[in-house]
């Protein structure tokens, strides 16, 4: 694996001022109208880590996306709300989160190290939420808990972490990490 430079001094000066993640009948579909995700309520408090599981990987990346102002208005479309530390346009919730994505990390060899490498990037971005999707679908075993162990290390530096994972099949190691699961399927409003 690698090493997160998480308790490097620049990490440890910048932390971020802990914000929450609130959504009001969030839902996204794609540009021909189908339903990828929602409509999803969520209240996330500042500085947890919340484990997204459900939907489609379609979905997630669709949420994720959503969570941090990132949508690829290109492709996908949502209605709802979502506040971010008191923020509601996204401009301003781009500018506070972080959406960590394995797949643009050059030169990892393996799964593990790119999202790893994504979660070490985002902690220097210094914003008050970071989002990692994918996150650990696809991982197994020990790579799910460091992943998740370096996630609760953010977490507990004042970020408000949102990962995202397939199944439904939680380890109870892999729950106690964190403060909330959320199963997108039966958590709709």
């Amino acid at each position: 694996g690698v090493a997160l430079p998480l308790s490097s001094p620049t990490v440890a000066r910048n932390l971020p001022e802990p914000l929450g993640v609130v959504t009001h009948g969030l839902f996204v579909r794609d540009l021909s109208g189908d339903l990828l995700v929602g409509p999803v309520s969520l209240d996330l408090p500042p500085g947890t880590l919340t484990i997204l599981t459900g939907a489609t990987p379609a979905g997630r990346y669709a949420l994720a996306c959503a969570l941090t102002g990132r949508l690829p208005l290109d492709r996908l479309r949502a209605r709802g709300t979502v506040i971010v530390g008191g923020l509601s346009a996204p401009p301003s919730i781009r500018n506070a989160t972080t959406l960590a994505q394995s797949w643009r990390v050059p030169g990892a060899t393996t799964t593990i190290e790119r999202r790893q490498l994504s979660l070490a990037w985002a902690a220097t971005r210094h914003t008050g939420v970071v989002c990692l999707c994918p996150g650990l679908s696809g991982l197994t075993g020990a790579d799910r808990l460091a992943l998740l162990a370096a996630a609760a290390e953010l977490r507990d530096r004042g970020v408000t972490m949102v990962v995202t994972a397939a199944g439904h099949d939680l380890t109870d190691a892999e729950s106690t990490l964190a403060d909330a699961t959320i199963n997108l399927d039966e958590h709709r409003w």
